[in-house]
């Protein structure tokens, strides 16, 4: 009897597995790059590998293998050739990756963004020329930047922070600069004034709450959503417990306290939606912070404040004990939307695409390699960079991915969520409020 030797991947290859999944899903992203590391081991002589090899050294089942084989021929990513055999029966398909680590992952981003800006369309329904260089998916594309860089303003939605770090960690590694792209950031007091800066043209990109987005779309303004930057809304609903006098664990605990939020806000909305939905909003009072919720609810002004997730985490700092309710357990809202003009968007949006990919490279650096991108994300805080990574991490483990990142990768969206999305707040009398 003879002894065979398979090379498997294992924790030491992760990080290259989480670049590669950001513009592909998990699956075809540990085929990918189990292919890639054995062309290149220098113990391996054979660069092909089998089906039964790539299930063995990925640790998938063989579905998993061949829809993952099929994603990856489809984005021209592999190469698929016959291993010759000696023995009788029909010889086994084998495959090897079609370019080198580098060229591979800009392959990976730049399918992803072609397959963000079909995403896109489909949700707002949007007519699209294609763009210069934006090829179908099996076509080579090239990411080398044009003679002139582009300029591309990103309107955030408040002041930087962890969950703006995908954004400062593209910036930082030169992903857009690669792409031919000069992105700046400008900082905005809520989703509907970086909204705003995308409508009136001060802004080519804008980072908004998905309540404002599906608000903005069902009122026809010309608004496509891009790419959802995490899966999940960061809104929560939280309270001090000395205070609330009781552990606060249940939406039911909500009936009859008062609630600190900003007219107008994005979680204003979202919080209305969720009182709606669990029919509480007739039995609380909502209490006007003007944005600073924090403060009113250690004054004791109210029994509950909103905020994003990282309020309640500034509260523990302290030492308070802290309670809080994500608003993204109990309701299925996308979270913060990468949002751009219809116009450009229908005359074929090459720069978008371009961002995209960008800024998929910059969720994978942040999610493997954030410390460059944490200390440029504090360097516009009073916060250090440890803290804003160790915050982006949670809100990774709490918002960012859900399934469909897992198949599909960084970004993805459809129809079907944003619709049920727009019924809600039409159920809630909330779709046509001013914002």
């Amino acid at each position: 009897m003879d002894t065979v030797e398979h090379w498997v991947l294992d924790d030491d290859d992760r990080v290259l597995v989480e670049r590669l999944a950001a513009g592909l899903g998990r699956d075809a992203a540990r085929v990918l790059a189990y292919l890639l590391l054995r062309r290149d081991h220098e113990r391996i002589d054979r660069s092909r590998a089998t089906s039964m090899a790539i299930r063995i050294g990925t640790g998938l089942n063989g579905k998993a293998v061949d829809d993952a084989v099929s994603k990856l021929e489809a984005r021209d990513l592999i190469e698929r050739a016959v291993v010759e055999s000696s023995g009788g029966g029909r010889p086994p398909n084998a495959w090897r990756p079609a370019r080198d680590h580098r060229e591979t992952l800009d392959r990976v981003y730049h399918t992803h963004s072609i397959a963000l800006l079909e995403r896109a369309a489909a949700v707002a329904d949007a007519d699209r020329e294609p763009a210069a260089g934006a090829e179908p998916l099996n076509e080579p594309g090239d990411e080398s930047a044009p003679e002139r860089r582009a300029e591309v303003v990103v309107a955030l939605n408040w002041r930087p922070n962890a969950l703006h770090l995908p954004l400062y960690a593209a910036v930082d590694e030169g992903a857009y600069e690669r792409r031919g792209l000069d992105v700046s950031v400008t900082n905005h007091r809520g989703s509907h004034q970086a909204l705003e800066a995308v409508l009136d043209g001060s802004a080519d990109v804008g980072l908004v709450g998905a309540g404002s987005v599906v608000r903005a779309l069902a009122a026809d303004r010309p608004v496509v959503p891009l790419a959802v930057l995490h899966q999940r809304t960061a809104t929560v609903l939280y309270a001090i417990r000395d205070r609330f006098g009781e552990p606060f664990e249940s939406v039911n605990q909500l009936r009859g306290r008062r609630i600190l939020t900003t007219t107008g806000s994005e979680t204003c909305l979202l919080a209305r939606l969720f009182l709606s939905q669990t029919d509480l909003l007739s039995e609380v009072e909502l209490v006007d912070a003007d944005g600073e919720e924090r403060d009113a609810l250690i004054a004791g002004d109210a029994d509950v404040a909103t905020g994003s997730f990282a309020d309640p985490l500034e509260l523990e700092t302290d030492g308070r004990t802290v309670d809080v309710l994500s608003i993204g357990d109990h309701f299925p809202i996308y979270g913060l939307t990468l949002v751009g003009s219809a116009a450009a968007f229908e005359r074929g949006g090459e720069p978008w695409r371009r961002f995209l990919a960008g800024t998929a490279s910059g969720w994978a650096t942040a999610r493997t390699d954030p410390v460059s991108g944490a200390a440029a994300v504090a360097a516009e805080t009073d916060e250090p960079a440890g803290a804003v990574s160790e915050r982006f991490a949670r809100a990774v483990e709490s918002f960012g991915a859900r399934d469909v990142v897992r198949d599909e990768g960084w970004g993805w969206h459809g129809p079907a969520r944003w619709d049920r999305m727009e019924a809600a707040l039409e159920q809630g009398d909330l779709l046509g409020e001013a914002p």
